[in-house]
């Protein structure tokens, strides 16, 4: 079984030196599926910024992290086999398109 997404940070340990994480509190205060979409909102800005930004080298890792947090909401691994498959090859395509 690997890690929880809660027991590790990616890019520090800013959040982990909280009482509580803000992860935590946003899946107190938000639905379900707000939850859910912030998730999946984080999964794919980091996916496309992967390699854009000055000084984010961590941005497929913070992709890969706020994934295996969504597999854990969720309870369903083939959304991460769904992602991780699947994922690279759409967000190469948009990112063609974009530099076009």
């Amino acid at each position: 079984m690997s890690e929880s997404a809660n027991s590790y940070q990616v890019g520090g340990q800013h959040y982990k030196t909280m009482a509580v994480e803000p992860w935590e509190v946003m899946q107190a205060v938000l639905t379900h599926e707000e939850w859910v979409g912030f998730l999946k909102g984080n999964v794919i800005k980091y996916s496309m910024r992967q390699g854009r930004k000055v000084d984010a080298n961590d941005d497929g890792e913070k992709a890969k992290h706020y994934l295996a947090k969504l597999a854990e909401v969720e309870d369903a691994a083939e959304i991460r086999d769904i992602f991780l498959n699947h994922w690279d090859m759409k967000i190469e395509q948009m990112v063609m398109a974009d530099d076009d």
